[in-house]
């Protein structure tokens, strides 16, 4: 497996998910993400890629996942106001 180090901008497109999301996670529920490792004189937290690998490869599967195709069509349009 491949050690390279990943920043939050370079994890968060694995995770699916935006580095803000990331950041947020980061703070609220830290033990629900990758091991992370403290690179000497870099700011900010940092994941090596096998962990992260490692990590995903760990995450149960869930079979009644609903996928992208199964999600309804979006409405077009505003919403209209109730009628009383």
């Amino acid at each position: 497996m491949e050690n390279r180090i990943l920043d939050v901008a370079e994890l968060a497109p694995l995770l699916c998910i935006s580095p803000r999301t990331l950041r947020n996670k980061l703070c609220a529920e830290p033990n629900n993400l990758p091991p992370r490792v403290k690179v000497p004189g870099t700011k900010g937290p940092r994941w090596r890629l096998s962990d992260v690998q490692q990590w995903m490869d760990a995450l149960p599967l869930s079979p009644d996942a609903v996928t992208v195709t199964d999600a309804p069509p979006a409405r077009r349009g505003r919403r209209r106001k109730m009628v009383r």
